[in-house]
């Protein structure tokens, strides 16, 4: 009798970790799905790392604009010299004004997040996490996956590291459609971004400008990060939020001003206890 239940209880068991296997694959399913619609029904995000590209290019080779050297690392000053570009993909000023105004409230010393509205977004790395956690839209395991790439840049891991980590972070398999065009929005950035960053400095059309650029995974990572935070704006706003933060971090790394967060030795987690380390 004991094995006729003991048999019963393994076949009952099974039973319902395929109900649970089938529960989670539907659902997989239907976020991908979900979450292709979304990305193919707005070129922006399609195209999100084509179009950051191109306002870096469209930035630094109208920097002469400036007054002084020093005035493009006032978010004012990047965004006047971007809205031509922005204007053109058929961006109106009023968008463009709502976003970059949330932007520029908390640009440095920004470590009480509290006070930020749902459509405010601070230029600090160290708390990038924070602020995602704060929209409410993203799961833990994607926060965590989010904070082990800033925590790796942070401790100074070598570009090859981070490279291989973003792979990584590229084909994990998110269940909800917000993780997934999150994943798709960063990583279409970072890879723009690597790029463009890394061939700058051997273009020669490019070094005829100003900005001597100094290459640096915190440009790269803030370029992605900051195309996730701006996406509450849509397409078009992971696009200025993340042009903004890279020409914004590189500027300062390239002429650092006291107290700027730029290159944070510590990145504050999620709240939310690590998923992935939970024991089933």
């Amino acid at each position: 009798m004991r094995k006729v239940l003991f048999s019963l209880w393994i076949v009952s068991s099974l039973f319902a970790c395929k109900k649970e296997e089938r529960r989670i694959i539907s659902q997989i399913n239907n976020a991908s799905i979900d979450a292709y619609n979304t990305i193919n029904s707005d070129s922006l995000i399609m195209n999100v790392g084509k179009f950051h590209n191109e306002a870096l290019t469209y930035f630094y080779k109208s920097e002469n604009r400036f007054k002084s050297s020093s005035s493009s690392t006032n978010i004012n000053d990047i965004v006047e010299v971007l809205s031509g570009y922005f204007i053109s993909l058929g961006v109106d000023k009023d968008t463009l004004d709502r976003i970059c105004n949330s932007v520029k409230v908390k640009q440095i010393n920004s470590s009480s997040l509290n006070d930020l509205t749902e459509e405010q977004i601070a230029i600090n790395p160290a708390n990038f996490v924070t602020q995602l956690e704060n929209q409410n839209k993203y799961s833990a395991e994607f926060l965590w996956e989010i904070y082990d790439i800033l925590d790796l840049v942070a401790q100074g891991a070598d570009p090859s590291i981070i490279d291989e980590k973003v792979k990584l972070f590229k084909n994990k398999q998110f269940l909800t459609k917000d993780d997934l065009v999150a994943q798709y929005i960063f990583v279409n950035i970072f890879n723009s971004s690597s790029d463009y960053w890394n061939n700058f400095s051997t273009n020669s059309s490019q070094q005829s400008t100003k900005a001597l650029i100094k290459t640096s995974s915190w440009v790269i990572i803030n370029d992605g990060i900051g195309g996730i935070v701006g996406s509450i704006f849509g397409g078009v706003g992971s696009i200025v939020v993340s042009t903004v933060f890279s020409v914004w971090t590189n500027e300062q790394i390239k002429n650092p001003a006291p107290s700027t967060p730029q290159n944070p030795t510590k990145i504050v987690p999620p709240s939310q206890p690590d998923p992935r380390t939970i024991q089933h």
